[in-house]
């Protein structure tokens, strides 16, 4: 039954995505979303998650915009999917994502893809696939570089020198836009590398640099709990649930034995 509005139809969207939480891929990225996505198993799987959600939505009613259709990339290629809300006057950095719109990662955000659900308190929230090996609800600041752009699925409200791609920030549109302040008071990150994250962990998982680059996700993304990081710029930051810190009292004692190794041949030393 045809939906009535964009807001219903992203509203299918995200239902179906947050049916999904918590699925986690078998061996070798085995995923139960590529036969309906009409996408090869057994790789990369996060453009086949949102491919996945949107063809589901339609089936079920949602008035999906042509060219985000006949983006579908028949693989997991994020570039398709970029390419086509480029194309379309869609892709935009600044301003405040909605719920339905697509996000781009990585320094030319072809490293990875999610589904923005929310956005509250200068934070975007997203439904991803294959990250951590499933899929998972992630939060990111509004301005945080591994955010290359967004897509616009539903709408054109996009103020005229947010859009990448030939729109009013063209000469400073190189991997994540120029600056500026979006609605909700976040600040879009400098022209250059909106991708900052491209070769260290960004919290915790493994779309490290070309691993991810151009398509092929390394396993466990960065959107796990645990380290963030610019590279190696960022300081580390350890949550209590990522398994570097739950180690972290057997690391100290193994750091303890070798001080007192260490004790005990300078006094070896001394005497000798």
């Amino acid at each position: 039954m045809p939906v009535n509005s964009a807001a219903q139809s992203a509203g299918l969207i995200l239902s179906n995505a947050r049916g999904e939480i918590g699925f986690h891929e078998g061996a070798n990225n085995a995923n139960k979303y590529a036969g309906y996505a009409g996408h090869a198993n057994n790789q990369a799987w996060c453009s086949t998650f949102v491919t996945w959600a949107l063809k589901k939505a339609e089936a079920q009613g949602a008035k999906i915009p042509d060219f985000v259709k006949n983006a579908e990339p028949r693989g997991a290629a994020v570039e398709s999917y970029k390419a086509a809300y480029d194309k379309a006057g869609q892709l935009y950095r600044k301003g405040t994502p909605q719920p339905g719109d697509l996000v781009f990662f990585g320094a030319s955000g072809g490293s990875h893809i999610g589904i923005v659900e929310k956005v509250e308190n200068g934070k975007v929230y997203t439904i991803e696939g294959n990250t951590s090996d499933q899929v998972a609800r992630r939060s990111y600041s509004l301005n945080d570089p591994y955010i290359n752009s967004f897509g616009r699925t539903f709408g054109d409200k996009i103020p005229s020198d947010a859009k990448l791609g030939g729109g009013a920030d063209g000469a400073n549109a190189k991997d994540g836009g120029g600056g500026g302040k979006g609605t909700g008071g976040a600040a879009a990150p400098a022209g250059g590398n909106g991708g900052a994250h491209g070769a260290g962990n960004h919290k915790g998982g493994k779309h490290a640099g070309g691993k991810h680059a151009d398509g092929m996700h390394a396993k466990a993304d960065r959107q796990a709990d645990g380290f963030q990081g610019k590279g190696a710029k960022n300081p580390v930051q350890l949550q209590p649930n990522n398994p570097a810190m739950q180690a972290m009292p057997q690391l100290m004692e193994v750091i303890q034995q070798l001080l007192q190794l260490v004790q005990q041949l300078a006094q070896l030393m001394q005497t000798a």
